[in-house]
Order: C-alpha cells, then sequence, then structure tokens
C-alpha cells in the first residue's frame, strides 16, 4: 500500500480494523495511520486515516455496521495489509509506527 503522509482537515479516521478493511476494499484512498493517545505506560493508540471523501466513508462505515458485505478474500487481504502497516515497522520511517514489544 502507498500512502501519502499529507493531513488534512476533512480526511476521516476510523479506529476499527475491520471497518477500515471494509473501506479498503470499497476503494477509498488509506492514507496512512495518525496517533491518537499516547498513555503514560507508553502504549501509543492510532486511528486509520483515509482521504477525505465528503462523507462517503462515513456512510460506507456505517453501512459495514449494519452488515455489509465484501468478497471475504478481498477483505482479509486488506485486513492482513493494514496488520502489516500497524504492526510491521518498528525503525520510525513513517510506515508503521514505533511501538514497545509486549512481554
Amino acid at each position: 500500500m502507498e500512502m501519502d503522509t499529507r493531513s488534512n482537515a476533512t480526511d476521516y479516521l476510523q479506529f476499527d480494523l475491520g471497518c477500515a478493511a471494509y473501506l479498503v476494499t470499497r476503494g477509498f484512498r488509506l492514507l496512512g495511520l495518525t496517533e491518537t493517545e499516547r498513555r503514560r505506560d507508553g502504549r501509543v493508540r492510532y486511528a486509520f486515516r483515509f482521504a477525505g471523501s465528503n462523507g462517503a466513508a462515513e456512510a460506507a462505515a456505517l453501512d459495514y455496521l449494519r452488515g455489509g458485505s465484501a468478497p471475504a478474500k478481498t477483505l482479509v487481504d486488506a485486513e492482513k495489509a493494514l496488520k502489516t502497516l500497524l504492526y510491521g515497522s518498528r525503525d520510525g520511517n513513517g510506515t508503521g509506527h514505533d511501538r514497545k514489544r509486549r512481554e
């Protein structure tokens, strides 16, 4: 997945991995991860950031919550790619995030 690091006030943030995977399968452009919270214990919370879509991403997320469907293989592949983005990079190069490993 190619990431665009520019941020925009109209970008859509999604915290749920399954819903983010659904948005990817529906063709919404993923821009990357956005740090939303840094806890005292060092853990960080991230959201998946999608390009602004004039409310279309929000509507698709609602469709997902209401039981919207997507081809299973496509959805699983999108989820794997998002997990790789979320957990795969610990070198601080912007493609994932630096995160302490849980022991």
